[in-house]
């Protein structure tokens, strides 16, 4: 089994967001790989709009957390070097200004899964 483990610990600005994060990816058997990942997200300031969202508090008492990322993959190969299924799940945990900006929408966490099957010739 193979674990790799990385501290994304460079703080990213782009259009408004920061962001801190870590990834460990694992490859436990010759055919299974995959890897899971956390990251913080924040406005750059709290009376900024969040990345390109249009989210924003002109008050900035909601403060600046957005939230919490989650991002996992596995891939498993079903014929080895020839076909592969993939599952993928990202999660969006909001807080704070994704959560309760005037403008925020009031449903709850966002969650996005796919799966696909890749095929090599």
């Amino acid at each position: 089994m193979s674990v790799r483990a990385s501290c994304m610990r460079i703080w990213a600005i782009r259009r408004n967001l920061q962001t801190l994060g870590l990834r460990v990816e694992a490859t436990p058997l010759k055919r299974l790989d995959g890897f899971l990942a956390r990251r913080t997200l924040r406005a750059a300031e709290a009376t900024d709009a969040f990345s390109t969202t249009g989210l924003r508090d002109i008050t900035g008492a909601t403060g600046d957390k957005a939230g919490q990322q989650l991002d996992a993959r596995a891939r498993y190969w079903l014929l080895p070097q020839s076909l592969r299924a993939e599952f993928n799940g990202v999660c969006l945990l909001k807080d704070g200004l994704t959560r309760d900006a005037p403008n925020a929408p009031r449903h709850g966490n966002t969650l996005y899964l796919s799966a696909a099957l890749t095929m090599s010739f």
